[in-house]
């Protein structure tokens, strides 16, 4: 109890000597200004392409090279698919292989049902991330 009345005493004398501390007129703006740095930072990014220019110089010239190499071949023989040897695709149909697939109308409509769902699902956490990424902007 004693104990109790001493933190009590002391609580007070600590509360009466310090007085309430007063910022600086600017300091809102300092800290709004810091925060407006930090977050343009983050935002505000370099586009960099995924190809470079070189890249697409160099795809273009394996391109324009390939083409030339192949339309001089045809000049020199222009028979030259006739040579390949495709008679191994007469062996593969795919109207048969589609004719023997018996798919049940549940499935079919579970599936329809479940795409449908998700595409909702995708535009729903869409809207959610946009708002919650840029709420400070909007």
């Amino acid at each position: 109890m004693k104990t109790n009345k001493n933190i009590k005493d002391f609580t007070k004398y600590i509360i009466r000597e310090s007085s309430l501390e007063k910022p600086s007129d600017d300091f809102v703006y300092k800290v709004m200004d810091s925060i407006n740095l930090e977050s343009n930072a983050i935002y505000e990014s370099k586009y960099k392409p995924l190809i470079s220019k070189l890249g697409w110089i160099i795809i273009s010239l394996g391109l324009i090279l390939s083409s030339i190499y192949f339309w001089s071949k045809k000049f020199y023989k222009s028979n030259y698919l006739a040579d390949l040897n495709l008679s191994f695709l007469t062996n593969f149909s795919l109207t048969k292989i589609f004719n023997e697939i018996n798919i049940p109308n549940t499935f079919s409509i579970v599936f329809v049902f479940f795409t449908v769902l998700v595409i909702i699902q995708l535009i729903v956490i869409k809207k959610y991330f946009y708002k919650a990424t840029f709420k400070n902007y909007l």
